[in-house]
């Protein structure tokens, strides 16, 4: 068995059932803990796990389709190869660009921050969206006008040139987000008049995003070189060649499955989930007072687990 086949055949399907899974169960903890609520950065990210899941879902359903001979499953394979993979690849560049730019907002301008309102938001979503298929179709309407050997060298430049384009604004945005939160929350007056949630939430959001720009960097340059390569240099088509494809695909989707473990590593889910299920339970024990005087006891105790190190 050749590399390429050991990548496309075995590595690829159980890359994307990790994507799958991992990405469920964030768009899980987010819809269970109410994160778009609490916090409005949140719909960005459930968007990059929704086109993240996408890509996984896709990447199984042309496995699938390569089995069969129909005219019909060969053509939605191709397609789903060659531009429906591109689309949630482009979601993906785009919402982490949209996410660092928020966080820019948030620090250097709050009051523009703050007027952004959910709706906003979700036009932003959708807007990525509409931009990731016209890039796409455009790509896939170009490739079919060229000869297929000038095709394969052109396939990759579009999503290429977009990802070498942004890689300068993240760098730029972290180091003045990092500076700003520096001179508000490190400099004597400015450290005092702050309290320790905001610092707290925005120091998490921040290592949130700086992680990611980092993920990011690790999976998508590869991909954005080997465009650039095979487009200028145009090598022959051998077996190295296409190894090296799949192998930067393959980092490229890594990055859908780094991202919902980034996200719930951060945010705690552990902790999390048990706050939120202990907070139920206190809940339901205030309710139960009037009725049930012992229930009284019974929170006490749930409030002050320390109680009873004090007796002794």
């Amino acid at each position: 068995m050749e590399i390429k086949d050991i990548l496309f055949d075995i590595v690829s399907p159980i890359n994307a059932l990790l994507i799958i899974i991992l990405n469920f169960v964030e768009i899980f903890f987010i819809w269970k803990m109410k994160m778009v609520q609490r916090k409005r950065s949140t719909v960005f990210i459930l968007n990059l796990s929704i086109s993240d899941l996408i890509l996984g879902l896709t990447i199984i359903i042309s496995k699938i389709l390569t089995f069969s001979t129909n005219s019909f499953a060969v053509k939605m394979n191709v397609f789903l190869r060659s531009s429906f993979i591109q689309v949630t690849l482009m979601v993906s560049v785009f919402t982490n660009l949209v996410l660092t730019t928020e966080r820019l907002l948030a620090v250097k301008y709050p009051h523009l921050y703050r007027r952004m309102t959910k709706r906003q938001r979700n036009y932003t979503c959708l807007a990525i969206w509409v931009c990731s298929f016209v890039f796409a179709g455009t790509r896939f309407a170009f490739q079919v006008r060229t000869s297929q050997s000038n095709a394969y060298y052109q396939q990759f430049i579009i999503l290429s040139t977009i990802i070498l384009a942004s890689l300068p604004w993240p760098i730029i945005s972290y180091t003045i987000v990092r500076r700003i939160i520096t001179q508000r929350f490190f400099t004597g007056k400015n450290q005092l008049e702050r309290k320790a949630s905001t610092f707290n939430d925005g120091q998490r959001f921040l290592t949130l995003c700086l992680r990611s720009f980092f993920i990011f960097v690790l999976c998508w340059i590869p991909y954005a070189c080997f465009g650039y390569f095979i487009f200028f240099k145009r090598p022959q088509q051998d077996i190295n060649l296409f190894a090296i494809q799949y192998t930067v695909h393959l980092l490229a989707f890594v990055n859908s499955v780094l991202n919902p473990i980034l996200y719930l590593y951060t945010y705690n889910i552990g902790q999390s989930i048990k706050r939120h299920f202990v907070g139920q339970k206190e809940a339901k024990l205030r309710s139960s007072v009037i009725i049930n005087p012992r229930a009284s006891t019974e929170m006490n105790e749930l409030s002050s687990p320390t109680s009873s190190n004090s007796t002794n």
